[in-house]
């Protein structure tokens, strides 16, 4: 929220300074992080708004093999989480050519109404740079959610006896109602320096 208003709703989102028309939110095996410009600070971009613009920094590889690993586990909301993480950029041409990407896996093990899901996040960039002058980076990230159960039917009775003990988890929901989604983005975003 930048005053009030909500930037992705305007349609007020960039990346690498690019229009974006997002069809699905960047996931964080994609950009490090993004930056809110509002009022004087946004006039640089075309069509600037009273919501402010969003500008996603992407996650370029350089030029020093890196890979980094996160693993946790405990509670959140009342119920267990797993997450493992794993990211890398790797230089296959010093200042020329480098490759980055990561998955993401985290499991929601049971949630309020014992559902159990599992989350999918990933990501590659290509940063191709032939000269001093040019240089042309893509990429492509994929996000997929989905429910392992479904919803839970919820049980009532028809008379004053009190229900049979009973484990939610074991009673399972019907198909149709089982949720989940994909996500993806990609594209490229080049830069060069024209003559005058």
């Amino acid at each position: 929220s930048a005053r009030g208003f909500n930037p992705s709703q305007a349609g007020n989102l960039r990346i690498a300074g690019l229009y974006f028309d997002q069809a699905a939110t960047p996931n964080n095996r994609l950009v490090r992080g993004n930056a809110i410009h509002v009022g004087i600070s946004a006039q640089g971009y075309t069509f600037p708004a009273p919501t402010g613009v969003v500008d996603f920094d992407l996650r370029t590889p350089g030029n020093k093999f890196v890979t980094s690993v996160l693993a946790g586990h405990g509670a959140l909301f009342g119920y267990f989480r797993s997450t493992v993480e794993i990211d890398t950029q790797i230089p296959v041409i010093k200042d020329v050519l480098s490759i980055g990407g990561g998955f993401g896996h985290q499991k929601n093990n049971v949630s309020q109404n014992a559902i159990g899901d599992d989350n999918y996040t990933a990501s590659t960039i290509v940063r191709w740079t032939p000269s001093d002058v040019f240089s042309l980076t893509s990429f492509w990230s994929g996000a997929k959610a989905g429910a392992n159960d479904g919803d839970r039917p919820r049980v009532f009775v028809g008379d004053n006896d009190a229900p049979t003990d009973y484990r939610q988890t074991d009673i399972g929901g019907p198909a149709w109602v089982f949720f989940g989604y994909t996500q993806q983005n990609y594209g490229a975003v080049a830069t060069a320096m024209l003559p005058d």
